[in-house]
């Protein structure tokens, strides 16, 4: 949702030129400063909604279509995600690098899992932070496709989506910290 007051200026034509080349969003905008107050505040300016985490995230960046959706982009999917069919296209069709945390279903409560948790609030909007197992339908692919076996969990490998370099973390998954993972 974006307000623009009465003016139209470049932070309208930002908006508007982001709308025009992104289907994943709707785009609404007010000129209504009363309304605009329920939605984030009257002060011309942009706010992102989702329903996920912090589900209102005002835009306070450059105004370009560019950085509208550098903005926007690693903030449509959680901070850390299960692998699955939905999530495909954010890794491979958009193109964004991935850390993947190979692990048992028994594993979520984990401290490795907690520490990869940490590491990817510290880290958001630099590298997609996912989990996976390794046995069920897009997990089994996927983990088949970096080269994971049930004998590997539980394992930290990275995915540069960019001719589909594969990195596998030197480290054990019990001597994961924030520091190293970055």
């Amino acid at each position: 949702m974006a307000y623009f007051g009465e003016a139209s200026d470049a932070l309208a034509t930002a908006h508007t030129d982001f709308a025009k080349t992104d289907e994943k969003f709707r785009f609404f905008h007010t000129t209504d400063a009363e309304c605009a107050k329920g939605f984030g505040g009257a002060a011309p300016g942009i706010v992102l909604f989702r329903k996920f985490e912090t589900q209102q995230v005002a835009y306070t960046g450059e105004a370009t279509a560019a950085a509208l959706k550098e903005f926007a982009k690693p903030l449509m999917i959680p901070t850390v995600f299960a692998f699955d069919d939905d999530k495909i296209e954010f890794v491979f069709d958009q193109q964004q690098p991935a850390l993947f945390l190979f692990r048992a279903e028994g594993d979520a409560e984990s401290a490795f899992q907690k520490t990869f948790e940490e590491a990817a609030t510290a880290h958001k909007g630099k590298i997609l932070f996912s989990y996976s197992g390794v046995t069920d339908g897009i997990q089994e692919r996927l983990a088949e496709f970096i080269g994971v076996t049930a004998a590997d969990l539980p394992t930290l490998r990275a995915l540069l989506p960019e001719g589909m370099k594969k990195f596998q973390s030197p480290t054990a998954a019990a001597d994961l910290t924030v520091e190293n993972i970055g």
